[in-house]
């Protein structure tokens, strides 16, 4: 089995095992309305597309379109900025008001951990280590992205008036900068903005390294 496949392997079992216990899995009850959170659907987002990848690597899947929308670079960037969305905002955002969760080491805190922070260093180093023969990324790459994380605000939206609070939360927002019921929309907006602004910026970051890698993955097959 090659290394990559191992990795992967890893890959999956950590971020299954971070899953299920934001779920609720190994609590008295499921926790469903952890759906809600960008955090459980980013990871997995993450689970299921290096899940199919793997598959489709081991059985070396024939060419068709799903299977080239699947291993496509730009599928790959992402999913791996979608992640790199979830680590940034936990840990500037939110780690600084929430916290790692309960004191003492629990199950809860080992699966923030683990969304938060191992999720999305490992699928960073699989973007820049593995898949070495893919192709420039477009320049509307940062832009094209960014369809997940807005889909996902236009979701917040829509559930926030239809379902009311979050789980066992004051609110029927995940978290306070998109909070409509504390912020006025003209702060949320801005937050929305800053957010989007910051991540583009990140994006042509990824896409410039990613660029230089390719350009030196070539020169090192002439």
């Amino acid at each position: 089995m090659s290394v990559k496949n191992i990795y992967r392997i890893l890959y999956i079992l950590a971020g299954t095992f971070g899953i299920l216990i934001q779920l609720g899995f190994f609590y008295d009850r499921m926790q469903l309305w952890t759906l809600s959170y960008y955090t459980v659907l980013s990871n997995i987002l993450c689970v299921v597309y290096f899940s199919i990848r793997l598959y489709f690597n081991t059985v070396q899947a024939e060419s068709g379109k799903f299977v080239r929308f699947i291993e496509s670079p730009l599928t790959k960037y992402c999913v791996t900025m979608c992640i790199i969305l979830t680590f940034l905002i936990y840990h500037f955002l939110l780690y600084p008001v929430w916290g790692g969760g309960p004191a003492g080491i629990n199950l809860h805190k080992v699966s923030n951990y683990v969304v938060h922070y191992i999720v999305p260093v490992m699928t960073i180093i699989d973007f820049f280590i593995f898949d070495r023969n893919r192709s420039y990324l477009k320049s509307s790459a940062p832009l094209v992205w960014l369809i997940i994380p807005l889909t996902y605000f236009v979701y917040i939206l829509l559930r926030a008036p239809l379902f009311g609070n979050i789980g066992t939360t004051t609110s029927p927002y995940p978290y306070p900068f998109i909070d409509f019921t504390i912020q006025p929309i003209s702060s949320v907006m801005l937050n929305i903005a800053g957010i989007v602004i910051v991540f583009i910026l990140i994006g042509y970051l990824l896409l410039g390294i990613d660029s230089l890698i390719v350009t030196r993955n070539k020169k090192d097959r002439l």
